[in-house]
């Protein structure tokens, strides 16, 4: 009922019988106060696709088309913050098995879901049931993804998960559904390490126990459901050079599980399960993942680099050839099961060649929103985090939220920038590391799969760029995090990155947009480009407009070491893309990040934030003279969000921190917090300036918020 008819409505009501309804809404909202106040129960099993009383979020499939939850909550003065909308995704699983179903003989289909900052999501999809999808959730909040499954030798469904503190073994069983937590895996034997994710899951027909492989100590761990007194056992490190244990594999006849390692010096690693003795098949040098799994004809493969195998009986045999795991999930009967490429619908193809398709009842969850920017037109745009899903909120029509566009691939965004009309990405694991979105047009393909980056004929939208010149050909693109992306002042795009898996240095990328070609390069041999700023005249650079100012990172590709110290900055050439001088921040000793690069325009200074130990730092860089106008002064604030700060309407420049809202005085070069945030802020950052006002949009989790700058007096 719209507003205004409501108010007309009530004006007909006499005053008696108005004073006992105000009453009934006050007693509600002090019930719903009382409600979000009090602590929600873990847990609740769900029918349809639908929570339990009691579940941290619904998942009802009405959502499950994508379209978003609007709010508007809050005030919309200025000095305010008022929460816009909630992302709502489509359900895109993470993990899949055909499993035991609840009586002898019987299948499910089951998916297993990551959920970012909520508990996963366990569904099982019964074909004696009409294909009904039935949700349950883990009972252990920590626990964010049901990484994979196996069938134990008791005919019920184990689940490894990954842990924002501790991963843990999950049993369902089958014949009495319910989700039951075994407890978190017990930490490292050589230095009490927690293991936080449980990459992959496998059940050996030999000893019917399961094995896991985990990270940050690439350890191997076991349960045996038969076992008089079952219990998680951590059989330590596989390899004690490498974090990452990350795929491994059963041999179907014989005692061993092969482990593929990684990311420095990969390895193919045989663990005998009855000696306890490691053996390592094949190592390399370099930065990369051993790879190892069971083929469709149930013989285990392996890849290390370039080279293939054959695995068996704990030995490594060279192949031209590997055989690729079955891609079909198939019931006993012959039929095969898959859910529609928009993960609305169940499909069925049966022997006979026949198809039924069935909705698909789970909703899917509240993902986080991992980078939102203004777009064209004054639009938001925000990714979401494994998957990426991108959305858009049109200010003009807020009803509408955050309107769903499409899949662009499993990973996430790291910075978003409104260029010529369209929108520009840098991406980690999104089908390529950098996208050109035209927001006239749909997402072509979606989901967004090996999008045809180079093809003239039926181009995909966002337009992509997967071959980068002079990229490190150790590891491929999709292992970019670009998170600074600027427009230089010579018309190419630029961006940065931390090292790839397993390495020390990061990229600065040159981006010529318009040409959809990009090149690499490298300034150091252990830091990341963690900031951009782009200036007019920078010292030792004779040519107008072909300068960069950037601040790196210590930080370093995962599974590698970082070697470096401290984080200088640097002027770098666009003409002969290369180093012209790097600089220490005076007043500030190891620092392991420059962030929120930014140039202002009044006095062609560059201001920005260097993080170390002790907390944040504002400095500002003269890029004419190469000499800092202030050389540290620390902030009373902590925890800015990466490269989210922009110039308001008042010439100040207005940032984001995890706690609330900052302003740098540009006149007093003095930084202070301005306003708290109702709750933590995850992710930035857009600034539309507008007559009334300025806002501030950022993200909070599944959330899209806006702070409205107070307008200069």
């Amino acid at each position: 009922m719209k507003f205004d008819r409501l108010r007309k409505y009530i004006s007909k009501v006499d005053r008696k019988l108005l004073i006992v309804i105000g009453l009934f809404v006050v007693a509600g909202l002090i019930t719903l106060a009382i409600t979000k106040a009090a602590p929600q129960s873990i847990g609740a099993e769900a029918e349809n696709g639908t929570l339990a009383k009691g579940a941290t979020y619904v998942t009802d499939s009405s959502a499950s088309g994508g379209s978003a939850i609007a709010f508007g909550s809050g005030s919309s003065g200025s000095g305010t913050f008022q929460k816009l909308s909630s992302v709502r995704t489509p359900p895109a699983p993470y993990s899949k098995l055909i499993g035991p179903g609840a009586t002898a003989g019987s299948q499910k289909f089951y998916l297993g879901y990551q959920n970012l900052n909520y508990p996963f999501a366990l569904v099982a999809v019964d074909p004696k049931n009409n294909y009904t999808a039935t949700t349950y959730i883990s009972p252990v909040t920590t626990e964010f993804t049901a990484s994979e499954m196996a069938v134990g030798a008791d005919n019920n469904v184990y689940i490894g998960t990954k842990s924002t503190v501790n991963a843990h073994i999950f049993k369902f069983t089958a014949a009495s559904p319910k989700l039951i937590d075994l407890g978190a895996v017990p930490v490292d034997l050589r230095n009490s390490t927690k293991q936080t994710y449980i990459w992959n899951f496998v059940a050996s027909p030999v000893d019917q126990r399961l094995y896991g492989c985990t990270y940050p100590s690439a350890d191997l761990v076991s349960y045996g459901p038969s076992d008089p007194i079952p219990h998680i056992s951590n059989l330590g490190t596989v390899d004690s050079t490498n974090q990452y244990a990350r795929y491994c594999a059963a041999d179907p006849t014989y005692p061993y599980i092969y482990v593929g390692t990684g990311s420095v010096n990969p390895k193919i690693i045989a663990y005998n399960i009855q000696t306890k003795i490691v053996t390592v098949l094949h190592s390399l040098t370099g930065s990369s993942f051993g790879n190892v799994w069971l083929g469709s004809d149930n013989k285990i493969y392996g890849t290390n680099g370039t080279q293939k195998f054959n695995l068996s009986n704990g030995v490594a045999k060279p192949v031209t050839q590997v055989v690729t795991p079955a891609s079909a999930y198939a019931f006993s009967n012959g039929d095969k099961i898959a859910l529609s490429s928009d993960n609305a619908s169940v499909v069925v193809k049966h022997p006979d060649g026949t198809q039924d398709t069935q909705p698909y009842t789970y909703g899917g969850s509240f993902p986080s929103i991992f980078r939102l920017a203004q777009g064209p037109g004054n639009d938001i745009y925000a990714g979401t985090v494994l998957p990426f899903y991108l959305t858009k909120f049109s200010p003009t029509a807020p009803s509408a939220g955050l309107a769903n566009l499409g899949f662009l691939g499993n990973g996430e965004p790291y910075a978003m920038l409104a260029t010529g009309g369209k929108l520009a990405i840098g991406a980690y694991a999104a089908g390529a590391p950098l996208l050109t979105y035209d927001p006239s047009l749909p997402v072509v393909p979606n989901p967004y799969i090996n999008p045809s980056c180079n093809t003239a004929v039926n181009p995909p939208n966002p337009q992509c760029i997967r071959d980068i010149t002079s990229l490190d050909p150790a590891r491929g693109p999709d292992d970019l995090r670009p998170q600074p992306l600027i427009t230089g002042l010579d018309g190419n795009l630029y961006t940065g990155s931390i090292g790839h898996y397993g390495q020390t240095n990061g990229p600065l990328i040159k981006w010529n947009q318009q040409g959809n070609t990009a090149s690499a390069y490298y300034p150091f041999p252990n830091l990341g480009i963690a900031s951009l700023a782009a200036a007019p005249v920078c010292q030792g650079i004779t040519t107008a407009n072909a300068c960069l100012v950037a601040g790196t990172t210590t930080a370093v590709g995962g599974g590698a070491t970082s070697t470096a110290t401290t984080s200088p900055l640097l002027i770098w050439s666009t003409t002969t893309n290369s180093t012209v001088k790097q600089f220490a921040i005076p007043s500030v000793a190891n620092i392991s990040s420059i962030t929120d690069l930014i140039l202002n325009p009044a006095n062609n200074y560059v201001y920005g934030i260097a993080n170390n130990p002790t907390g944040s730092y504002l400095f500002i860089f003269n890029p004419k003279t190469g000499t800092f106008v202030n050389g540290g002064t620390k902030l009373p604030f902590s925890g800015p969000i990466y490269n989210s700060v922009a110039i308001g309407s008042d010439g100040n420049i207005w940032g984001i921190y995890s706690s609330g809202i900052f302003k740098i005085d540009v006149t007093t070069n003095v930084g202070q917090s301005v306003a708290t945030a109702p709750r933590p802020i995850t992710v930035g950052f857009a600034l539309v300036k507008g007559s009334t006002g300025d806002k501030i949009y950022y993200g909070s989790q599944a959330d899209l918020y806006v702070y409205n700058i107070p307008p200069k007096p």
